[in-house]
């Protein structure tokens, strides 16, 4: 059985052979010197480096297995799925089995820590990833859901996945205490949205997702009309404003002009092909508006079930940078 070594023991080793070298300048002890280096490194304890999600595991949960997945080696692990994570900006994936005592029960939890390109991915990952209602951490402020088979979260530019395979209660508290323990180490700045909408740049994770192409869109607002699937080099903030009239607001926001006005043709010609949308008429079984900004290069567009509930919503709501 081999003996497994920590860093620090490593880092003693080579400064006493390094001490050597130093009185006995021979090219015998150089050569030992990388030899058991190399030889060292082999047996390094990877429990002792592992990455996890707050950097310095608590030493109540055991890392039992550690693999990191870049753009190339993601389609391994994801399959299918790893397109919508690149549609995001993914950067790496670290996987770990964990383990931890319950009630006198061993627990098995599995963790995938995607490092996203920045906020608004991660955010976004987590907004059409999500399964029920967020709640919000009370130490922390972090937004997360959890159900008995596994707990989400996003913070910075990390979407993290905390896996109970085995549904059970205590595997659900095992999940929750990782969560928190996560919370106390690696806090990083609450996410805001870029513009204001109604004098606030708050977003309600609750109610919101965003989405940045068709991938997104087909997974955050399926029922939308198709003209959505045309849109080109944007952002979509997607509202769930009221579930009683099934008022839903959505907010495109483009980089150039050029692709604004390409998705307002694309809407128009929809507009034109459909009779269960109206702009206007009281027959329509569904209404439809949409506000401009040429300054935030964004067009919010309002569906309705109910017209009174559109014209409310419509004049109240504004955006700004």
């Amino acid at each position: 059985m081999s003996m497994l070594i920590s860093l620090n023991e490593i880092r003693m080793f080579i400064l006493k052979l390094i001490t050597l070298v130093i009185y006995k300048k021979t090219l015998k002890v150089i050569i030992l010197v990388f030899l058991l280096i190399f030889s060292l490194i082999g047996k390094v304890d990877t429990q002792t480096v592992a990455i996890t999600p707050a950097k310095k595991m608590n030493q109540q949960f055991r890392i039992l297995n550690s693999k990191n997945y870049d753009i190339k080696s993601v389609f391994e692990y994801l399959d299918g799925g790893a397109d919508l994570y690149l549609e995001y900006g993914f950067v790496s994936l670290n996987v770990q089995e964990i383990s931890i005592s319950i009630n006198n029960e061993e627990i098995s939890l599995q963790t995938e820590n995607y490092k996203m390109a920045n906020n608004d991915a991660s955010y976004g990952i987590f907004s059409i990833s999500k399964d029920t209602i967020p709640e919000v951490e009370k130490n922390s402020k972090i937004f997360y859901c959890q159900t008995n088979f596994q707990l989400q979260f996003f913070n910075g530019e990390y979407y993290i996945r905390i896996i109970n395979p085995s549904g059970s209660s205590n595997g659900k508290t095992a999940s929750f205490l990782l969560f928190e323990f996560f919370c106390k180490n690696s806090i990083k700045e609450k996410f805001q949205m870029p513009i204001n909408i109604n004098g606030s740049n708050e977003v309600n994770p609750a109610n919101t997702k965003l989405m940045f192409g068709k991938l997104g869109i087909q997974n955050g607002c399926p029922d939308e009309p198709e003209y959505y699937q045309s849109a080109r080099d944007f952002k979509l903030y997607y509202f769930n404003y009221d579930t009683t009239t099934q008022t839903k607001i959505s907010i495109f926001i483009f980089k150039e002009l050029n692709a604004l006005n390409d998705f307002i043709y694309q809407r128009d010609n929809f507009l034109k092909k459909k009779t269960d949308y109206s702009l206007n008429s009281e027959s329509s079984t569904k209404f439809t508006k949409l506000k401009i900004s040429d300054s935030t290069l964004s067009v919010t567009i309002f569906n309705s079930n109910n017209k009174e509930a559109l014209e409310e919503v419509t004049k109240s709501f504004e955006i700004t940078k």
